[in-house]
């Protein structure tokens, strides 16, 4: 079975409400469990990757393989 981390920065409200931000957290991976990932969710994460891609700082053709 594959292992995937969640990281969650919080602010200060967020640190008071931790438990909240838990459950909706667990709600959210029970949800994709059950329905699976929409196919939105992977066209953004490519352009996400597209453009970080696009716009890194252009270095030896040897960095890219």
């Amino acid at each position: 079975m594959d292992q995937f981390r969640v990281e969650i920065t919080l602010t200060e409200k967020g640190e008071k409400i931790y438990q909240r931000v838990l459950e909706l957290v667990y709600a959210y991976i029970n949800k994709i469990k059950a329905e699976g990932i929409k196919r939105y969710v992977f066209d953004e994460i490519q352009t996400m990757n597209k453009y970080h891609f696009d716009n890194i700082t252009k270095t030896s053709a040897l960095n890219y393989a």
